[in-house]
């Protein structure tokens, strides 16, 4: 499942992927673009044009996985924000 979100002055793509072997696991997949027309259009979050993506380590729950995918991205919008105002 795709899910769009804003995250400071930049937009965040999510997909969460469930791993069923050897015991249920999940992963997330991110990537983060400074147009909300091209974030909305995203079917996968990696794809050309976005500023920054990146993917979770597996974790034995959803919610950790989120978690994770949210720190990270938001860590990599806080570069990408500090980065641009130079």
């Amino acid at each position: 499942m795709t899910s769009t979100k804003k995250v400071g002055a930049h937009w965040a793509v999510v997909e969460v992927i469930r791993l069923d072997a050897p015991r249920p696991s999940w992963k997330v997949r991110w990537a983060l673009y400074a147009d909300e027309t091209v974030a909305m259009r995203a079917t996968s979050p990696i794809v050309n044009g976005a500023a920054a993506s990146g993917s979770t380590a597996v974790f034995g729950t959803e919610a950790e996985a989120m978690t994770r995918a949210a720190e990270d991205a938001s860590g990599s919008e806080a570069l990408l924000s500090t980065s641009h105002q130079r």
